[in-house]
């Protein structure tokens, strides 16, 4: 099973830094002040959520709170996550629960099962009464100016800094 490489690399965007906190074959985790990226071009196992772990408890110890910016890219497999990865994410959600505020994801593309995905997602976040706020996204600069407001009362990045932390974590 595969689990994670974790690893620690550093690169600034504007006065923060970005740090890698996970990489694996279809995934990237990275956090930016109180953001946790989360970069899917497939669906990982589950146990890749533990890599997010230590990085949140330091994030919500230093801001007190931030959120999740989930990017699901426009090339990514068909797949959605498992049961087991979708069951693990709810119980960290819950654990973190008092520092996790927001999460914000971006399906990328303007195909049919995004769209689809998309409005799927938006009608299921109604539908199921959320602590977290969540809106989803189709476009870059629509995420990132919903996340930064967000994330900005905690000392979190600005939209432009979240742009270009997205953009650099891109490469697999």
């Amino acid at each position: 099973m595969y689990q994670g490489q974790t690893a620690r690399a550093r690169g600034t965007v504007g006065s923060m830094e970005v740090v890698e906190v996970s990489r694996g074959p279809v995934h990237r985790y990275a956090g930016l002040g109180n953001v946790l990226f989360t970069l899917y071009w497939g669906s990982p196992e589950a146990s890749v959520l533990d890599d997010r772990v230590a990085w949140w408890e330091q994030m919500a110890r230093t801001h007190g709170g931030g959120g999740l910016f989930v990017v699901v890219a426009a090339d990514a497999s068909g797949h959605l996550p498992d049961a087991d990865f979708r069951a693990k994410s709810r119980a960290q959600a819950q654990r973190f629960s008092e520092s996790l505020l927001f999460s914000g994801c971006l399906i990328e593309g303007d195909g049919l099962s995004q769209s689809l995905l998309r409005t799927f997602l938006r009608g299921l976040s109604v539908a199921v009464p959320q602590r977290v706020e969540t809106a989803f996204f189709a476009q870059v600069p629509e995420a990132t100016e919903w996340v930064a407001e967000r994330a900005r009362p905690y000392g979190g990045p600005e939209p432009e800094a979240l742009a270009r932390a997205l953009e650099s974590l891109r490469d697999r």
